[in-house]
């Protein structure tokens, strides 16, 4: 089959659905069985093996603009599409072109604008509210994640059911236990880290639930004399502001320690250097972070909301996101009790086991088939 894949969320500093596009692409483009066309703006697969059977065209519209972006997907892509003679096009960021030639794949992370709207910035919720739904009736598969995005899906769009199919997402091979000195090494020098941390890995936004974090983290320092910090690190975002008044309000200074974004080669050294990983989101469809700790060794500890306690398991201690007192019991237990914190690390590490992105490619290209061939049929 000739196979389209919109690539046009790349090229910007990672997030959670960019950094799964790209791992699905380079999956793909490793070990693939199809003739694949990337439409991008930057080429993601420069520096990996890549199948002679797998190509880049990039676009020359600045699609790093939404509404540009939202325009070339409804109106220029179509048009690519038709010319391009493709078998199927693989939508892997929320939405498609709803005029698109041929069948579509299209892949919903989650359903944050239509079901936690105020956790949304205002674009969010425009774009997504506006052309999810389309979208969705335009597939003729819809991939997700977890089972709670699958429930949220129906629960918004209940025409869709019968076309939707779970596949979880993969954790990179560099995520592991063996350390690497070099980037240790860099990880300091960078950011000074030295000492014991507890750590968070996600941009300052809302849905994360931060400063609860930071209330918990004051909690536990008044419970317990622990030489620990609290390291929050991802991307500054719209909700940034709170989580500085609240380490402001704690009293709690230089504690906590505010990295911003940290380069995607330095993640497994921060994870391993951990003594825990705490992630008390009020929403995930599905959550890599945590999983990414676990197989890096970390325990780990998760809210009870969305999809975290389906993509965790038993692998993780569960907390009320809405209790701090709950998270830093929970945290104290961790770093106090040492039956608990080695138990959580051979659980998290036999559970993290179970993704792989080669894992995520098969199953997608499974769903491919599947389209294919009910086309055929049709």
């Amino acid at each position: 089959m000739r196979i389209a894949i919109d690539g046009m969320l790349l090229g910007r500093r990672s997030s959670g659905v960019e950094g799964s596009i790209a791992n699905l692409v380079q999956a793909l483009a490793t070990a693939g069985n199809h003739d694949y066309t990337l439409f991008a703006s930057v080429d993601p697969t420069s520096g990996t093996v890549v199948s002679p059977l797998f190509r880049v065209l990039a676009t020359r519209w600045p699609v790093r603009y939404r509404a540009l972006r939202i325009l070339w997907q409804q109106t220029a892509f179509s048009a690519a599409l038709s010319r391009g003679r493709f078998d199927l096009l693989h939508a892997p960021g929320y939405v498609a072109p709803v005029l698109a030639p041929v069948p579509v794949v299209l892949t919903l992370y989650d359903t944050l604008a239509l079901s936690h709207p105020a956790l949304c910035t205002p674009g969010n919720r425009w774009h997504y509210r506006l052309l999810l739904p389309p979208s969705v009736r335009r597939a003729a598969a819809v991939i997700v994640p977890s089972e709670v995005t699958r429930r949220d899906v129906e629960r918004f769009m209940p025409w869709a059911a019968d076309r939707i199919r779970i596949i979880p997402l993969g954790i990179e091979a560099r995520f592991g236990v063996l350390q690497d000195e070099d980037a240790a090494q860099r990880l300091q020098a960078t950011y000074g880290l030295t000492g014991p941390y507890i750590l968070h890995v996600g941009g300052l936004e809302p849905k994360k639930n931060l400063p609860r974090l930071v209330e918990a983290f004051h909690l536990l320092r008044q419970r317990r004399d622990l030489p620990h910090r609290l390291v929050i690190a991802g991307a500054p975002s719209w909700d940034r502001a709170e989580v500085e008044r609240a380490i402001r309000v704690s009293g709690l200074g230089n504690r906590v320690f505010l990295p911003g974004f940290v380069p995607a080669e330095l993640l497994p050294a921060l994870y391993r250097g951990a003594e825990l990983f705490v992630f008390p989101s009020f929403y995930e469809g599905f959550g890599l972070p945590p999983l990414e700790a676990m197989a890096c060794g970390t325990p780990v500890i998760v809210s009870d909301r969305g999809a975290l306690p389906e993509i965790a398991g038993s692998a993780a201690l569960v907390v009320d996101p809405l209790r701090p007192a709950e998270i830093a019991e929970a945290m104290d237990a961790v770093l106090t009790r040492r039956e608990v914190r080695t138990d959580l690390i051979a659980r998290g590490l036999r559970h993290a086991a179970g993704f792989s992105w080669a894992r995520t490619a098969a199953a997608t290209e499974a769903v491919y088939a599947e389209v294919a061939a009910g086309r055929r049929s049709a």
